[in-house]
C-alpha cells in the first residue's frame, strides 16, 4: 500500500489492546523502511491514532467470536440494557449499550441506528436501565457496533479515560497525529494535551466532525485544532443524508479560507471491500472531494478488512492524480490573496503567497522548500500552486505532519538529519531525491521555485530553469567521473616516475662529463674552464651514445604525452554526449564480448498502460500490439503516424496477450482470464469485440488467468497460466501449454509460479522459458515437429545479479544473433544474455522499475521495444512503452496465429 501512494497509517483505537496496537506500529515501521531500502527513496509515512471517542457501543454476542453475527428482522422486539452483566453475553432478544443514562435521554417514538445506520430501531418505552424497541430496518448484528441517537442530546465526556489511556500510549509510540472521534466543541482539545503530556507536544490532533454538535461548533473547532476531518459516516446519521453534501462542502471552504488540512473520510469506495472496482459514483465521490478542495482522502474499511487494500489504494490515487491535473484553483489564491493581512507579523503569508504566485506565472514543475519544520511548506499549500511542493527537511515528525496537506512531498535530507543547514548542500542532495519522484521526465527542461526558509526571519526564493538528467547522462556522467579519476591517477604515477628518474638522469650525465673533461685532460685538450661541458664529438664517443639516449628519451616522452592527450581528447568527447545517449554498462569485466556503443531510449507518445504487456511486431501492418492487461485494454502503435490507438475490449475484464491470427486481418488471439478469445477489432476503433472463444483451460481453478503467450516458428501457441489471488510470487498453482490448429491444449509442465517469458533460438533447437517466481531463465530441446520441449536447463539465474533481490524477470526476446533479452520486473533494467555461456553482455536502463516485456520491431527489426506497469510503480513515467535504438542488433517480428 506504501508503494501504491498510502501517506498516512491510521490505526483505529475502538477496536484491539493496546498490545495487539504495538506490533501493528512496529509493523507499519519496519514496511516503511524496508520500502525506503528497496527504492532508495526517504518516503515518509505517518502514523495516526484513531481514538475511540465518547461513542456509545454494543457488547459482545454470547459465546461468540468477534465475527459472530446475529439477525435482526422487522417488527423484532428488542431490549437495549445498560445491565453490566450482559456486557458480553448479548442476545437476539437483550443487547448491551455502554452509556448508562440511554434510558433516561430517550422517549417513544424516538430512532436508534446501529452499526452506522444499517439497522434501526424505534423506542416502543424505557425503564431505569432497559429500552424497548421494535426493529424497524433489520439485518446482521455483530459484537461492539456503534450507536447514534439522531437529534438526542447527549452529556457524554468529551474525552473518555479509555481515551485518555489510548493518548498516553500514544505519546509512548511517538505516532505522528491524532484523530479525535466526536469532536462536539473546542474545550476537547485541552484534556487531549494534558493526556499527550510533554512526550506528545509534537502529535497534531485533527477533530472528526460526527454530529450536529460539532457542526455547530465547527468554526471554533477549525481555530483551535491542527486539522478537521469530514466523518461523513456518522455524521450521515446524525443529521439528515441530504445535509451531509452541503456540510462536507461547507467544511471544506472553511478549512481552506483559514489554510487548515482537511480530510473527507469514509465509504469513499465501499464497494471495494469486496469487488476489485469501485462503482462510478464512488471514483465521482473521491473526484468531488478534490474539486470541493480537500487536502487528503481517507479509506477505511476498504484497507482494513476489504478484500482488495491494495488496488484501494491503487485507484484512489490515480483518481487523486487524474483530477488533479485538471484542477485550477485560480478563484480561491485570488480570494486568498485579497485576505491576506500586511501587517509585519505576517510577513510569511505574504512571501508564501508571492512563492505560489511565482510558480504559477513561471509554469514552475515544482516548489522546492528548504526548512527545518513544515510551516512554510504548509502555508505555500494553502495558496494552492499548481504544482507539487517538496519540502526538504531534517525533522522527521515535520516530515509527517506535512503528508496531510494538499501537494506536499516531504522528502528527509541527510545533511540537515545531521544538524547542517549549508542551504546549497541541502539543495544539491534534495534535486537528486527529487530526479527519483519523476517531477520531469528524464531529458526534459523546466522551471522549479527554490526556497530557502532555512531561518522564519528570512525567507528568499528563486526561479531556476532545471534539466533532469536521464538515466544515462547519469552513469555517462559517472563514467566520466571514473575516466576522471584514472586520468589524475596515471599524472600522479607518471609525476612520481619522473621524479624518480631525474636524479638517475643527473647523475648519469655527470659521470660522461667528468670522463669527457678526463679524456681531453688527458689528450691536452686545449679547454678552458667555461668549456668543460662541451664535449666535441671527435673528442667525446661517449657523448654520441649521450645525446642519442637524450632524443630518445625526448621522443618516448612526446609520444607518451600526445597518447595522453589523445586519450583526454577522447573522454572529454564521450562526456559531451546528447542527452538522450546512454553508455552501455559492462557487467562483467570478465566478458570478452563485453558491447562498447551508445543506445538512445525513447518514450513511445500516448503509449501509457496502467500494466502493459505481451508486445507483439506485426510487419503486414508495420505496428507494435500490446495489452493494457488489468483494464482489458489492446493498443496498436502505427510506426508511420507514430501514433498509439487504443481499444477497449467489451465485456471483458483482462487481456494478457495479443496475437494477430495469420490469414485474417483485423482478429487477434487475446488472452481474457482463462479462454484464450478470438477477438474482432480494426486498429482504430475504442471498442473491440469478442467473436469466439478459441479454447479454454484450467476451469476449475477460477483464481487462475492466462499470463504471457507466443508463437512458435510454425504459429503453434504457448503460453502459461498463474494464480491471480494472494501473494502471486509464493505461489506454483500455474501450467505451462501449447495449442495448435485443430487440437486441444496440451499441458508441457506443471506447477508453474507466474508463467512469462517464451522465446525461441535463431535455428528453432531450443526454447527459453521464464518461470518469474523461480529467478531463472531455462532452456529446453525443442522439437519442431511435434512442438514438445525437454531436457531443462538453466542458463541465467538473477539471484546472481543481485542477491539482495527481488530483480524477477518477465518477458523476453532474441536476436539474430542468438542472444537473449529479458526484461526484469522491478528492476529497471532488460539484460542482454549470451545463453551459451549465462554472460550478461549488455545492461539496458529503463526510466521505470517495473519492466514486465520486450520485442524487436520497426522497418528494419533493430528498435527493441519495451513494454512496462504502473501497478506496483505509481508514479511516472511508470506504464509507458518505450522503444531503444542503436543497439547494433537485429531481432524477428512476430509470428502470427496459425487457427
Amino acid at each position: 500500500m506504501i508503494h501504491a501512494g498510502m501517506r498516512v497509517v491510521r490505526i483505529n483505537f475502538s477496536h484491539g489492546t493496546h498490545e495487539y496496537h504495538c506490533k501493528t506500529i512496529q509493523a507499519a515501521r519496519k514496511a516503511i523502511s524496508m520500502y525506503v531500502e528497496q527504492t532508495g527513496l526517504p518516503r515518509t509515512v505517518a502514523i495516526a491514532l484513531d481514538t475511540k471517542g465518547p461513542e456509545i457501543r454494543t457488547g459482545k454476542l454470547a459465546g461468540g467470536s468477534d465475527t459472530a453475527e446475529i439477525e435482526l428482522k422487522a417488527g423484532d422486539k428488542i431490549t437495549l440494557s445498560t445491565k453490566k452483566e450482559l456486557e458480553a453475553n448479548c442476545t437476539k432478544e437483550k443487547i448491551y449499550v455502554d452509556y448508562q443514562r440511554l434510558p433516561s435521554v430517550v422517549k417513544p417514538g424516538n430512532l436508534i441506528f446501529v452499526d452506522d445506520g444499517l439497522i434501526a430501531l424505534m423506542v416502543k418505552e424505557s425503564t431505569a436501565d432497559e429500552v424497548i424497541c421494535q426493529v424497524e430496518n433489520g439485518g446482521k448484528l455483530g459484537s461492539r457496533k456503534g450507536i447514534n441517537l439522531p437529534g438526542i442530546p447527549v452529556d457524554l465526556p468529551a474525552v473518555t479515560e479509555q481515551d485518555k489511556r489510548d493518548l498516553k500510549f500514544g505519546a509512548e509510540q511517538q505516532v505522528d497525529m491524532i484523530f479525535a472521534s466526536f469532536i462536539r466543541d473546542a474545550k476537547a482539545l485541552t484534556e487531549m494535551r494534558q493526556a499527550l503530556g510533554p512526550k506528545g507536544e509534537h502529535i497534531k490532533i485533527i477533530a472528526k466532525i460526527e454530529n450536529h454538535q460539532g457542526l455547530a461548533h465547527i468554526d471554533e473547532i477549525i481555530r483551535e485544532f491542527d486539522g478537521i476531518m469530514v466523518a461523513r459516516g456518522d455524521m450521515g446519521i446524525e443529521i439528515p443524508t441530504e445535509d451531509v453534501p452541503l456540510a462536507q462542502k461547507s467544511i471544506v471552504a472553511k478549512c481552506n479560507k483559514v489554510g487548515k488540512p482537511v480530510i473527507c473520510a469514509t465509504q469513499m469506495m465501499d464497494s471495494m471491500m469486496t469487488k476489485p472496482r469501485p462503482t462510478r459514483a464512488e471514483a465521482t465521490d473521491v473526484a468531488n472531494a478534490i474539486f470541493d478542495g480537500c487536502d487528503a482522502v481517507m479509506l477505511s474499511g476498504e484497507t482494513a478488512k476489504g478484500k482488495y487494500p491494495v488496488e484501494c489504494v491503487q485507484c484512489m490515487a490515480r483518481i487523486c492524480a487524474k483530477v488533479e491535473a485538471v484542477l485550477w484553483y485560480e478563484c480561491l489564491r485570488n480570494s486568498l490573496k485579497r485576505e491576506i493581512r500586511t501587517s509585519a507579523a505576517d510577513h510569511i503569508s505574504a512571501v508564501t503567497t508571492a512563492i505560489a504566485e511565482a510558480a504559477t506565472v513561471g509554469q514552475a514543475r515544482a516548489i522546492v522548500v528548504a526548512s527545518p519544520c513544515s510551516m512554510v511548506a504548509q502555508m505555500v499549500s494553502h495558496m494552492r500552486p499548481p504544482c507539487p511542493i517538496v519540502m526538504l527537511t531534517g525533522c522527521q515528525s515535520q516530515a509527517a505532519h506535512s503528508l496531510i496537506f494538499r501537494g506536499v512531498y516531504p522528502l528527509l535530507v541527510e545533511e540537515m538529519v545531521h544538524g547542517s543547514f549549508n542551504f546549497r548542500c541541502i539543495i544539491q542532495s534534495g534535486l537528486k531525491l527529487i530526479a527519483k519522484l519523476n517531477i520531469l521526465e528524464p531529458g526534459q527542461m523546466g522551471s522549479m521555485v527554490l526556497v530557502n526558509a532555512m531561518s522564519a526571519d528570512q525567507i528568499t526564493f528563486r526561479l531556476f530553469h532545471i534539466r533532469q538528467q536521464t538515466t544515462a547522462e547519469q552513469d555517462q556522467e559517472e563514467h566520466c567521473r571514473k575516466l576522471a579519476l584514472e586520468q589524475r591517477c596515471k599524472e600522479m604515477a607518471l609525476k612520481k616516475k619522473c621524479q624518480k628518474l631525474k636524479p638517475e638522469q643527473d647523475c648519469q650525465r655527470k659521470r660522461e662529463e667528468e670522463e669527457c673533461s678526463q679524456k681531453r685532460l688527458t689528450e691536452n685538450c686545449a679547454t678552458s674552464e667555461e668549456n668543460l661541458n662541451v664535449c666535441p664529438k671527435k673528442e667525446c664517443p661517449q657523448k654520441d651514445d649521450y645525446t642519442s639516449k637524450c632524443k630518445q628519451l625526448k621522443k618516448e616522452r612526446q609520444a607518451q604525452a600526445e597518447a595522453e592527450k589523445k586519450r583526454k581528447e577522447e573522454s572529454e568527447k564521450s562526456c559531451e554526449a546528447k542527452p538522450v545517449s546512454c553508455k552501455l554498462v559492462k557487467i562483467d569485466e570478465c566478458e570478452e564480448q563485453s558491447e562498447k556503443m551508445s543506445y538512445k531510449v525513447e518514450a513511445i507518445p500516448g503509449s501509457h498502460a496502467g500494466l502493459g504487456e505481451g508486445p507483439h511486431w506485426d510487419v503486414d501492418t508495420q505496428s507494435l500490439y500490446y495489452v493494457d492487461l488489468d483494464s482489458a485494454g489492446i493498443n496498436r502503435y502505427d510506426f508511420k503516424q507514430n501514433k498509439v490507438y487504443k481499444a477497449k475490449i467489451e465485456g471483458e475484464t483482462f487481456a494478457s496477450f495479443i496475437l494477430p491470427i495469420d490469414k485474417k486481418p483485423q482478429e487477434f488471439a487475446v488472452g481474457c482470464a482463462r479462454r484464450v478469445s478470438i477477438v474482432k477489432w480494426d486498429g482504430v476503433s475504442a471498442v473491440a469485440k469478442v467473436v469466439r472463444t478459441l479454447f479454454e483451460v484450467e476451469s476449475d481453478l477460477k483464481d487462475n488467468r492466462i499470463n504471457d503467450a507466443k508463437t512458435d516458428p510454425n504459429g503453434r501457441f504457448y503460453g502459461g497460466t498463474m494464480s491471480g489471488e494472494g501473494d502471486i510470487f509464493k505461489q506454483w498453482s500455474g501450467n505451462l501449454y501449447s495449442w495448435q490448429a485443430g487440437g486441444q491444449p496440451k499441458r508441457l509442465r506443471e506447477k508453474v509460479g507466474i508463467s512469462n517469458g517464451l522465446a525461441w533460438d535463431t535455428k528453432a533447437k531450443k526454447f527459453y522459458y521464464v518461470d518469474t517466481n523461480n529467478f531463472e531463465v531455462v532452456a529446453y530441446d525443442y522439437n519442431q515437429s511435434t512442438g514438445d520441449v525437454s531436457n531443462p536447463k538453466v542458463i541465467f539465474d538473477l539471484r546472481k545479479i543481485r542477491p539482495e533481490g527481488p530483480l524477477y524477470p518477465d518477458g523476453m526476446t532474441v536476436d539474430t544473433e542468438g542472444n537473449i533479452y529479458v526484461a526484469t520486473f522491478h528492476g529497471g533494467s532488460v539484460f542482454k544474455v549470451n545463453p551459451s555461456t549465462g554472460k550478461i553482455l549488455l545492461e539496458i536502463k529503463i526510466p521505470t522499475t517495473q519492466i514486465t516485456s520486450v520485442a524487436f520491431g520497426g522497418p528494419n527489426l533493430d528498435i527493441l521495444y519495451v513494454t512496462t506497469a504502473q501497478k506496483f510503480d505509481v508514479p511516472d513515467p511508470a506504464g509507458t512503452t518505450y522503444q531503444v535504438t542503436g543497439l547494433n542488433a537485429k531481432g524477428y517480428p512476430g509470428v502470427n496465429l496459425k487457427i
